[in-house]
C-alpha cells in the first residue's frame, strides 16, 4: 500500500490519464476525482453529494484505479474489492443495473456458494444489507485475513448514511 500511496500522492499524479486509460476516458467531477484521490491514498472519505451526483463512480473508479495501480507497481496478487452497504434492495437493483465499468457485482442472496464466491473474491463489489453484512455467515468471511476477499477488501462504503440511525 505504501509505495500506491506514494504514487498517488505526488505533484505528478495525471488522474485525467488514468480515468483515460483506466476508466474508458470518463471525466469525473472535481468533487469524484478528490474522493477517489483520497482513498487512493488510504484515507478516509466522507462524499456528501447531492442525489444523482454519481457518488456510485467514486467507488466503481476507486476499484478499477486501484487494481490499475497495483498492476502496474507488481504489488498485487488479488484484485481490489469493495463492500457498499445500502438501505434498500431497490438502491442495490439500482446500482447493479448502473454498474458503469462491467465490474463483477453481487447483492442479495449470500447462500453457502455465493458466500463462497465472496470469500474466494470473485465480485470486485459487493452489495449488501445493514443485515446482511452483520450477519454471522458474512462477518465470518469478511473477517477471514487468509481468504481472497480478507487480503483485497480495500473499501468499505455506506451508502446513504444518513440512515444509519434507523438500522
Amino acid at each position: 500500500m505504501v509505495s500506491i500511496a506514494r504514487e498517488f500522492s505526488g505533484e505528478c499524479f495525471d488522474f485525467d490519464r488514468l480515468c483515460a486509460s483506466c476508466l474508458g476516458g470518463l471525466v469525473l467531477k472535481r468533487e469524484q476525482k478528490e474522493a477517489v484521490s483520497r482513498l487512493l491514498e488510504g484515507k478516509d472519505v466522507l462524499a456528501v453529494l447531492p442525489t444523482g451526483f454519481g457518488k456510485s463512480l467514486i467507488y466503481q473508479s476507486f476499484v478499477l484505479a486501484k487494481e490499475m495501480a497495483e498492476n502496474s507497481a507488481g504489488c498485487s496478487s488479488s484484485r481490489p474489492s469493495c463492500l457498499v452497504i445500502v438501505p434498500l434492495r431497490s438502491i442495490i437493483e439500482e446500482q447493479i443495473n448502473s454498474n458503469e465499468f462491467d465490474l463483477e457485482v453481487k447483492g442479495f442472496s449470500f447462500s453457502k456458494d455465493v458466500l463462497d464466491d465472496i470469500k474466494n473474491n470473485k465480485f470486485q463489489v459487493i452489495y449488501a444489507s445493514a443485515e446482511q453484512a452483520l450477519s454471522s455467515q458474512f462477518l465470518e468471511v469478511l473477517r477471514d485475513e487468509s481468504s481472497a476477499l480478507g487480503k483485497s477488501i480495500s473499501l468499505i462504503v455506506v451508502d446513504e448514511s444518513h440512515t444509519v440511525e434507523t438500522w
